[in-house]
């Protein structure tokens, strides 16, 4: 099986995320297609990465595989999803939950213009 080339840049910075996650102060909003585990929808969307949200991240040969874990008051919820490396658009961080003095870490604009105008053909059709 041949593998997909992976952009360096790109993996330096989700190990970075992973080496980061268990620390509550760090934050991180990737921008990405995503499916869940059990599905093959897409969705094009932010996923919040933090100690609260991640139970735990494994890197595979074509992507994230991601399972978090949500409580709230009438259950825990736990999921999986697959983000493929050529399909994250875009990767901050910020030091807190607003994300209003955010870092770009990353950043694949045909991804995140691919997405964005086929999103806006969806509302204009």
């Amino acid at each position: 099986m041949k593998m997909e080339r992976v952009d360096l840049n790109l993996l330096s910075v989700i190990n970075r995320i992973i080496s980061d996650y268990s620390d509550p102060t760090q934050h991180y909003l990737v921008i990405a297609n995503y499916s869940f585990h059990y599905d093959e929808l897409t969705n094009f969307a932010p996923v919040y990465f933090n100690d609260e949200s991640i139970e735990e991240i494994q890197l595979t040969e074509d992507g994230l595989s991601c399972k978090f874990f949500f409580h709230n008051e009438k259950a825990d919820d736990r999921f999986t999803i697959r983000i493929p490396y050529n399909q994250i658009g875009r990767i901050s961080k910020c030091d807190d939950t607003d994300f209003i003095d955010e870092d770009v870490l990353f950043l694949n604009e045909q991804v995140m213009l691919e997405n964005l105008s086929q999103m806006v053909r969806f509302f204009w059709d």
